[in-house]
């Protein structure tokens, strides 16, 4: 599986840019050959710290596909990769960064059964 994130900087203006990705951004996915899935993550700060600083990341979208090719086509070649990223370039500054990678998924059992002897047992009285 291959996944394309997009991680986006605090905005100005909050209700402006939840408009441009629920309103333009998610609308255009819609459409895209090959995608599995979407994942949007809202950034908070970490449980049980306190801080005033915000994360310099607002929000994380990741976009899953099945194959490279059904990733690569739609970065390069499809005419909504090319909207997506117009749409995405349309932004006043640049908010966002990309980075993509190949996701490997392991099952808690797959994990149980491959490191079975790096457990650590509790130990009774």
């Amino acid at each position: 599986m291959y996944k394309l994130m997009i991680l986006f900087k605090q905005p100005e203006n909050e209700e402006e840019f939840e408009q441009f990705y629920y309103e333009d951004f998610i609308p255009l996915t819609v459409n895209v050959d090959g995608l599995e899935r979407l994942e949007l993550t809202k950034m908070k700060t970490p449980l049980g710290i306190t801080t005033d600083k915000l994360s310099p990341i607002d929000l994380q979208i990741e976009m899953y596909f099945q194959t490279k090719k059904a990733f690569l086509f739609f970065l390069n070649e499809s005419q909504i990769g090319q909207e997506f990223q117009e749409v995405l370039s349309s932004y006043s500054e640049p908010i966002y960064t990309f980075a993509w990678g190949q996701t490997e998924v392991i099952s808690k059992s797959e994990i149980v059964a491959r490191y079975n002897n790096h457990v650590i047992h509790s130990f009774s009285s």
